[in-house]
């Protein structure tokens, strides 16, 4: 059983890594990953894209304000800066975010993640 705050931090770590097996553990088979291009990726497809080196992050810092918990869920928002290599291109990227995560049996999973590019 871990604390919201320590799967976020598991998550960051895992991208950050290029840990694919660590990242699989801490998602919902329903997520929906969207990247701050607009692309979308489910949970194969953006473990398919770690894998491979597709998607390579640099290390991640971040904040997050509290989370607004709900019945079995959490919605977190908050910014993140990281260096990303995605289809060959290497670029900065600051983003605003909104990450819903769900409570499954005291594990949390990261379900759903939408970035907005900051100026």
């Amino acid at each position: 059983m871990s604390t919201l705050a320590e799967a976020q931090e598991q998550r960051y770590a895992a991208m950050a890594a290029g840990d694919a097996d660590a990242l699989a553990l801490l998602l919902d088979d329903r997520l929906v990953y969207t990247h701050s291009r607009g692309d979308r990726d489910d949970k194969a497809a953006y473990l398919d894209r770690i894998r491979s080196g597709e998607l390579l992050y640099g290390p991640i810092t971040h904040r997050e304000d509290p989370p607004l918990l709900l019945d079995g869920a959490a919605i977190v928002v908050g910014e993140m800066a990281t260096e990303v290599r995605a289809r060959g291109t290497t670029r900065l990227m600051r983003n605003a975010f909104l990450a819903v995560w769900s409570d499954h049996d005291g594990r949390w999973l990261l379900t759903a993640y939408q970035p907005t590019p900051l100026p």
